[in-house]
């Protein structure tokens, strides 16, 4: 039982490590927002496309 125990803990520690590190990573990439464009015409771009989709 002890095992088990062990192997849950190593588990959640180490999830929560990688989960911790990526949302660091993610904050310090300096990205205004996920699916954020960078530039204006990469937007144009975007937009002209999905409205010739429509």
């Amino acid at each position: 039982m002890k095992t088990k125990r062990r192997r849950f803990l190593v588990f959640f520690i180490a999830t929560t490590i990688v989960f911790a590190g990526l949302s660091v990573f993610l904050i310090a990439s300096g990205e205004e927002s996920v699916g954020g464009f960078r530039t204006p015409e990469g937007r144009a771009a975007y937009k002209a496309a999905y409205d010739d989709l429509l």
